[in-house]
């Protein structure tokens, strides 16, 4: 049986060279994706406004 998302709706945006590389390396240090790294910062970026 398929594992149901969690995630429903897709955005997408454009970085800098120099923002997608440091995504990218603090990826890396976390284990993370860019993808879930950035999901995460905007999560709790938003958590933060209430």
């Amino acid at each position: 049986m398929a594992k149901p998302k969690q995630n429903e709706n897709r955005v997408s945006t454009f970085l800098s060279n120099e923002h997608l590389e440091k995504l990218k390396s603090e990826a890396t240090k976390t284990g993370d994706s860019v993808s879930s790294l950035i999901r995460r910062i905007v999560i709790e970026w938003l958590n933060s406004k209430g």
